[in-house]
């Protein structure tokens, strides 16, 4: 009836809606025939299988290429989100970023791929018990810092509390905030040696499979390649005019003498 129409007094009104069709009133035998009759042979019919193959969830760091502005862009948006719940006097309308929201933001970015790289340690903590032996982080001891971040202890001491070990926080290598992060360390430190990028990362976080990433990552910087060039060329310096300069050279050099004994004097 509301589908055909039907205005809200005559609705009021209506038996067929309160009370339904009459015969519903009479015993089953009573009933009018159905209207309708089923066919005598049921056509066959085929199992269709589907599968349903959710999409992979794009994640905020697939966007960017680097790091530093993927934190500034992500601080913008967050700072958005947060005025629109603030009323307009309280809203904050400052034309830079300021380092708490830097750092808020970084903090989150890197506790959202925690939770989905280890979710078995989070849950190992929510229940009070300890990672399996073949987890990646079970030979550590993990605890939950700040923002809900994951951190494993070391055996480093720290110098403000020496009775405690240094907590780092644990990021996969193969994730795509790590490796932007590792770039940006790249850059920052004014492109450094692995060794001493492997150390600046090591202070703060714990990345199985370091060495050989920072390694790759050396080889292709172009900067690095032609910094390394310059000093190979300085160090092996331009080659010799003549063989008979170049053994000359070497004699000069074992017996001390300066004079140029590659001249050749000539006996009339």
């Amino acid at each position: 009836m509301l589908s055909r129409g039907v205005s809200a007094k005559s609705l009021l009104d209506s038996e067929l809606w309160w009370k339904g069709p009459p015969w519903l009133k009479l015993p089953q035998s009573e009933w009018p025939p159905p209207q309708f009759s089923l066919p005598d042979v049921i056509p066959e019919v085929k199992t269709v299988t589907l599968s349903a193959i959710p999409e992979p969830q794009e994640k905020p760091w697939d966007k960017f290429s680097k790091f530093d502005h993927m934190i500034r862009i992500l601080s913008w948006c967050r700072r958005f989100l947060h005025n629109t719940r603030l009323a307009p006097s309280e809203r904050s309308r400052s034309s830079t970023i300021k380092a708490p929201e830097y750092k808020e933001t970084f903090e989150r970015l890197i506790s959202m791929e925690q939770r989905e790289s280890y979710p078995q340690a989070f849950q190992a903590l929510k229940k009070n018990k300890s990672l399996p032996k073949g987890h990646v982080l079970g030979k550590y001891k993990i605890s939950l810092g700040d923002r809900g971040i994951l951190l494993v202890s070391t055996r480093i001491r720290d110098p403000v509390s020496p009775s405690h070990g240094t907590s780092i926080i644990p990021l996969p290598i193969q994730s795509g905030l790590t490796r932007l992060l590792l770039s940006s360390l790249h850059e920052r430190h004014l492109h450094p040696g692995t060794n001493t990028l492997l150390a600046i990362v090591k202070d703060k976080y714990h990345i199985p499979g370091l060495r050989n990433y920072l390694k790759g990552l050396s080889r292709r910087c172009i900067k690095c390649q032609r910094a390394y060039q310059t000093r190979n060329d300085s160090a092996h310096g331009s080659s010799p005019s003549s063989p008979d300069h170049a053994i000359s050279s070497i004699l000069a050099h074992r017996s001390g003498l300066r004079w140029p004994l590659h001249h050749q004097t000539r006996v009339h």
